[in-house]
């Protein structure tokens, strides 16, 4: 039960740490790529489709991390459950550990007062 909550939050935390990174690497590049860019493109080119090369650049790489992050993977099955085997003498041992823990238990506690005395 809680293997799958585990799952889901692990997974979901590698999501947003992924998406995170996208985001940081998508700033740096804006800073370092978009005046370099700007100026090859607007020297080839005018500064119209320079404008328009770099936003179309900058928004493709942004769905394609944001799509990465967004992938989901199936949980893994959950483990098969424990066998039961029930057998007289698994059934008897315990009876007798119940027996044994209760008579230690009992031995440990001190007897009672006596009863008062008649009068």
């Amino acid at each position: 039960m809680f293997g799958n909550l585990i799952y889901s939050a692990r997974a979901a935390a590698q999501r947003t740490a992924i998406s995170l990174a996208g985001v940081i690497l998508m700033l740096i590049g804006v800073a370092f790529l978009t005046a370099a860019s700007w100026i090859a493109l607007a020297a080839a080119f005018s500064a119209l489709l320079a404008a328009t090369v770099i936003g179309l650049v900058y928004m493709g790489l942004g769905v394609i991390l944001l799509a990465v992050a967004s992938l989901r993977h199936p949980p893994p099955p959950p483990p098969p459950p424990a066998p039961v085997t029930t057998s007289i003498a698994g059934l008897a041992g315990a009876f007798l550990q119940g027996i044994g823990a209760g008579i230690a238990a009992g031995a440990t506690r001190p007897p009672p007062p006596p009863p008062p005395p008649p009068v």
